[in-house]
């Protein structure tokens, strides 16, 4: 039986009007061999000539700037000292203004990173769960909801998966560093995201 075209037609014109909810939202599969591939080694640390490591004089020594490689954290501190935090970005969908997961798709990316993970936590690895925002909505909810995002995650992780709790933080950061230039919801999509980022 053909589909009518006044059916056709409707259905085009609601995707041309709607087009994030005409397409089926799915998120990118990821297997864990690409999560461990992107975390397998250890931070590295550049002590400039003259500072101290803070991690032997057990002093505070706060971050001043954050960068956003497209492996890497880059961290600098007040004292000089530039951490670099290799990191995997995980394809995770939610639902909005929620921090439910969208797709099945979601929830085996975070069983595969949870697999990718165990055997790096065994050896003494720690990681923070990393929550981002895109930049349209209010600077406080978008914090807010990025620190549930990260939460959740972690939380799926720890207590689904069984990780190791104590060597898997959470901290949200909101739209501080989202990058789309655009209004393109293509491009926000981009700064919605999870990074499992290796701090240890």
């Amino acid at each position: 039986m053909k589909t009518p075209w006044s059916t056709l037609l409707a259905a085009a014109s609601f995707s041309l009007l709607f087009p994030s909810l005409a397409l089926a939202q799915q998120a990118e599969a990821i297997h864990e061999s690409e999560v461990h591939e992107a975390v397998k080694d250890a931070p590295t640390r550049m002590i400039p000539k003259g500072a101290s490591d803070p991690k032997l004089t057990k002093s505070a020594d706060p971050e001043t700037k954050r960068v956003y490689t497209k492996d890497a954290v880059v961290v600098t501190h007040a004292s000089g000292i530039v951490d670099r935090q290799p990191y995997a970005a995980i394809p995770i969908l939610f639902r909005v203004n929620s921090d439910e997961l969208l797709d099945r798709v979601s929830q085996q990316n975070v069983r595969e990173t949870a697999a990718a993970l165990r055997p790096l936590l065994a050896d003494g690895a720690r990681f923070t769960v990393e929550g981002h925002a895109s930049a349209e909505g209010s600077e406080q909810r978008n914090l807010e909801l990025s620190k549930l995002r990260a939460a959740k995650i972690r939380a799926l992780l720890t207590e689904g998966e069984r990780l190791d709790g104590g060597k898997l933080n959470d901290r949200g950061f909101g739209a501080t560093h989202a990058q789309a230039t655009t209004a393109l919801e293509s491009e926000r999509q981009k700064d919605r995201r999870v990074l499992v980022v290796r701090v240890q």
